[in-house]
């Protein structure tokens, strides 16, 4: 499976990289880190996530507050 962001979604996770790494330095790191691990979850297992509206699915990140919304083609 491919993943590709839409560029809003792209641009809304570099601010908020800079914004936890402003606000502590290392926390945009851990974001990033984190950010990483579920698009790869997200990629190896998209089924697992449950339908939530028309075909549109989500992952929650663990420690921070975002989510990767999600649909599944092809």
């Amino acid at each position: 499976m491919t993943v590709r962001f839409v560029e809003e979604a792209q641009q809304e996770f570099l601010d908020a990289i800079r914004y936890y790494e402003e606000a502590e330095p290392g926390l945009g790191k851990r974001f990033s880190v984190e950010l990483e691990r579920a698009v790869r979850h997200l990629r190896d297992h998209p089924e697992i996530y449950r339908v939530r509206t028309a075909r549109q699915r989500r992952s929650n990140l663990k420690t921070f507050p975002f989510y990767l919304p999600f649909v599944i083609r092809g």
